[in-house]
């Protein structure tokens, strides 16, 4: 199992999905708040995959913007 931030319908979230043959399949998401971490690694890793990242989240499937 691996897991990201992503910009997830508008909202900050830690993505969890799982890698099979190339592809990946998100199967879980929890919305964080970024004030919630204060390590400078943390925020620049936010930073970073919030700019690769942005998902929308309706009627139980996941889709990239």
């Amino acid at each position: 199992m691996y897991w990201c931030f992503a910009k997830l319908s508008n909202r900050l979230a830690e993505i969890y999905f799982k890698k099979k043959k190339g592809k990946s399949k998100i199967f879980a998401h929890c919305y964080i708040n970024k004030l919630e971490f204060k390590n400078k690694k943390e925020i620049n890793q936010i930073d970073k995959d919030t700019k690769k990242f942005h998902l929308t989240y309706k009627n139980g499937k996941y889709s990239i913007l």
